[in-house]
This record gives structure tokens, sequence and C-alpha cells, in this order.
């Protein structure tokens, strides 16, 4: 699976951003940017550590001895047109479906309209049920009324922004706590398959968590303002349906795609080699404390361990992206 070797960082990014902004944001797309950027950077890494070899000025405790297998640029261009075409397509589908509800409200409300009542600040406001529902009365909705409405609507997609900014935060800090929990539990163990197997599963569980709150949020927006009109929900339901099934079939395409495995393969050869290095580096880390002075050694408290000396590239840069860098 790609996201198995791209990690959950990107994903991290997404949901964090998903406050705010219209339902027509192309979700998939941005994430699989920030997929190719978290790969990119790890490239980056492995580069500067290649270049510091060729600079007798950098002076370091380990030697990195080994060349980066050639980034597949051609696999990258490719993919990033794919990608880019599929958003354009999600954003013709969301302009679509804009313009379609908004010709059904403008027909809702030449027909009917809000009541209203003069609020306790002495200006009118829309008069809602126990359920929280606006009440329609028939007619034809006047400039006053319509001018209500907005600000109604207006003060809808306020309160649901911060509910969402709630929920967004509150995921984000137990998926961080889980993690920063199960990293404490295996510190001495973190070089081991094992763990970093279950390391990688946690991730993937967290990133199909965070696209299923990420979808509610922007569904949750579509429908924010809807008039209580059956047949609009109706309508906005098959929309959103036919949107979500867009993006399923694009990202499968994008990860079946010959240049998605390009790059998977390219990154997994990367995070193999500087695995390799990693464990290198940890040993001769180890001699170094097993030849210090005793005296030394019980007086220097350990420093906390930066996790990219001891996880591959793809679980670092997505923990980095979740504000875990040590352990």
């Amino acid at each position: 699976m790609f996201w198995a070797a791209i990690g959950v960082g990107m994903l991290i990014n997404t949901v964090g951003g998903m406050v705010g902004g219209g339902p027509s944001r192309a979700s998939m797309q941005r994430t699989h940017e920030q997929s190719m950027r978290s790969l990119r950077e790890t490239l980056n890494d492995t580069s500067k550590l290649v270049t510091s070899r060729q600079q007798p000025q950098v002076q370091s405790r380990f030697s990195f001895d080994f060349e980066p297998p050639p980034f597949p640029q051609k696999n990258f261009e490719n993919l990033q047109q794919m990608q880019q075409g599929h958003a354009a397509q999600r954003q013709a589908q969301t302009d679509a479906m804009k313009h379609q509800l908004a010709q059904m409200k403008d027909k809702f409300f030449a027909e009917n309209h809000y009541e209203t009542a003069e609020g306790p600040d002495g200006k009118p406001q829309v008069l809602t049920g126990q359920d929280g529902r606006p009440q329609v009365a028939k007619g034809p909705e006047t400039p006053q009324q319509k001018l209500v409405r907005e600000e109604f609507e207006g003060g809808r997609r306020q309160q649901l922004a911060e509910t969402q900014d709630f929920q967004k935060d509150a995921f984000l800090g137990k998926e961080k706590q889980d993690v920063q929990k199960f990293l404490a539990q295996h510190q001495d163990n973190l070089t081991s398959p094992q763990v970093q197997a279950e390391l990688t599963r946690m991730m993937l569980d967290t990133q199909k968590r965070a696209f299923g709150l990420q979808q509610q949020h922007e569904d949750e927006r579509w429908k924010v303002d809807l008039p209580p009109s059956e047949e609009i929900a109706a309508a906005v339901e098959a929309d959103l349906a036919d949107l979500r099934q867009m993006e399923r079939e694009q990202a499968a395409k994008e990860e079946q795609s010959p240049d998605m495995l390009a790059l998977m393969q390219h990154e997994q050869d990367v995070a193999v080699l500087l695995g390799e290095q990693k464990q290198v580096a940890q040993l001769q880390k180890q001699e170094e404390n097993f030849l210090m002075d005793p005296r030394k050694a019980m007086a220097s408290a350990s420093p906390p361990v930066d996790l990219g000396e001891v996880l591959p590239s793809y679980l670092s840069n997505s923990l980095y992206n979740m504000g875990i860098y040590t352990v």
C-alpha cells in the first residue's frame, strides 16, 4: 500500500487544516501533494548526508557510507500531472454542485421565507423550532428577510467551524498521546522490525480515522445552511455520494499507477539504506558509551533520542509532523 510507504504525517497536516474554507476543497489532492513533499524532504535529508561527506569542515562522530538511488523525477512529474488532472475534475464537480445548490435555494426562497421576530437586541432574527430548524412560511422572501436569513446562516457556519475545531484538536491530541505512550513503552527497542511494524499500523489507523473525520466535516459544511427541504437534502446527499465515489476511483488509480509504484520503491530503497546506516551509528554510539568513564556515565543524564536516529524516514517524518521529535 502507498500509505505504508509514505507514512501519515501528511494526513495530520490535512486534518490540521480542515477547519475553515468551503466544501469545494480538494482533500485528496492536498493529501497526495503533502505526501509527495514528505517524500522529497526525506530525499533532501539523504542528499545532505551525502553532501556532508564531501565537506571536510563538517565533522561528525558517525560516517554514512552510501550513495542514494537516483530520484525518479519523470515518475514524479507524471504522477503530479495525473493528480492535477484529478483535482481539476473534482473542482469542476464541486463547482457544479455549488451552482445547482444555489439554484435550488433561489427557487425555494422564491416561494418560501423564514419567519422572523424581534430579538433581545431589538434586531430581527430567524425564528427556530425546538429542533433548532428555522420555521418556514409560504410567500417569496423579501430583501430584508434575505439579509436576516444570511446572517442566520453565517452564524450557523461559525458555530459549526468552532465545533469542528474542537473535534479536530481533540482528535489530534488523543492520537498524539497514544503514539507517545507507545514510543515510551518501546523506547529501548525502536529499531525492532516488529515494533516499527506495529507503529506503522498505528499510523495507518490514524490515517483512516482522520480521513473519516475530514469527510464528515466537509459533508457537514455542505449541509449546515440548507433550508428544511427534503428535495434539497436528497440532492445534496446524492451529489456528495458521487463526489466521494470520484475521490475513491481517483485515489485507486493514482495508488496503482506505475509512477506511484516507482516512487514507493524508491522511498523504500532509501529507507533501507538509511536504516542500515542508522544501525551503524547506533552501534558506534553504544561503543562510545561503553568506553566512557563510569564516573562520567553516572553523572551524565541520558539525553532524549531523536526519532530520526532510530526509525525509518517515513515514520520519523510522520512523527515530526505530529510534533513528536524525541523519546
